[in-house]
């Protein structure tokens, strides 16, 4: 899952390279995405695994990947909570 995440990343990335439009802030921005979305649904994985007992199965793979999602929901909840609490001002 995580390396599938990773080619497609790549790929957007090089028909960025491709195109006219390039920006080498934005190819980063994109791969530090990509890396943060694969590093928490793996942790989310290794969750799961730790709770099942790393059982082998269909409805185990599943579970992981569930648990994956949202663990990366999860961090997405806690980041923009945090830009709430530091928000001052207009854009409150």
């Amino acid at each position: 899952m995580c390396l599938c995440g990773l080619n497609i990343g790549c790929l957007y990335a090089s028909l960025q390279i491709l195109s006219n439009h390039f920006s080498p802030f934005a190819y980063s921005v994109h791969l530090f995405f990509v890396g943060s979305l694969g590093a928490s649904i793996a942790q989310g994985a290794m969750l799961a695994g730790v709770i099942t007992g790393f059982k082998q199965g269909a409805s185990f793979v599943a579970f992981e990947f569930l648990v994956g999602a949202g663990l990366a929901g999860a961090y997405a909840l806690l980041g923009a909570t945090w830009l709430v609490i530091k928000m001052e001002g207009d854009l409150e």
